[in-house]
This record gives C-alpha cells, sequence and structure tokens, in this order.
C-alpha cells in the first residue's frame, strides 16, 4: 500500500508542477464539471472502459495506475487467504472469499455492463 501511496504522490507532484502535459488542459476543466460522464467523454475524445491505459504520458490520467494498483490489492488480498481458509476448514469464509475475487475482477474486466456508462 505503502508503494501505491508514494506513486499517487508522485503522480499528482508530475502533474501539478507541468512536468506531464493534462491530456485536458486546467484552464478548461472547468467546463466539464457539470456533465454527465458519457457527455464528458464525447466532448474531450476519450473512450471509455480500459481506454485509459494507452494515456500514461497525460499526467491528469498518470493517477490512474497507483488508483489501480490499489484496488487490484484487494483482489490479491482475497486471493491470499484463500488457503488459509482451507486449510482451517472455514469453507464459507473460502466460498465467500473466492465469490468476492470473482465478482471484483467481473466488475474490473468490463464485461458486466451496469450503471448506464
Amino acid at each position: 500500500m505503502k508503494i501505491g501511496l508514494i506513486a499517487i504522490i508522485v503522480a499528482f507532484f508530475l502533474y501539478a508542477f507541468g512536468i506531464l502535459s493534462p491530456k485536458i488542459p486546467v484552464t478548461e476543466v472547468s467546463k466539464y464539471w457539470g456533465m454527465k460522464s458519457h457527455d464528458y467523454l464525447e466532448a474531450v475524445n476519450i473512450q471509455s472502459g480500459w481506454s485509459w491505459l494507452s494515456m500514461y504520458k497525460h499526467g491528469d490520467f498518470l493517477n490512474f495506475f497507483p488508483i489501480a494498483f490499489l484496488a487490484g490489492l484487494t483482489i490479491v488480498c482475497y486471493v491470499a487467504i484463500i488457503p488459509s481458509l482451507i486449510r482451517k476448514k472455514d469453507a464459507i469464509y473460502a466460498v465467500l472469499a473466492l465469490l468476492e475475487v470473482l465478482v471484483l475482477l467481473g466488475a474490473a474486466s468490463g464485461l458486466l455492463a451496469a450503471g448506464g456508462h
């Protein structure tokens, strides 16, 4: 988690001090605040889903990487405790942890369309 926190801080400084130029100029950000996500993505010509992976050169999208890393740690932690739960014969908790991993992977994959985005 410390790596993720440090990465967020580094990404912020790269953006804040203009070391990496943003995809959306800071002077234009306020005009997009009131938009729905679909309208915003269309206005700034950004694809939804995992397209942010190709925008690592932009300071305003670089912070997505450490956030995704930190979110992924939840999955790693659940996977790590499953063998221990099985050894302790905590079948219900093992199944719940496995289901949690499957739900998180499904949600992260983008295969489950929900929320109207």
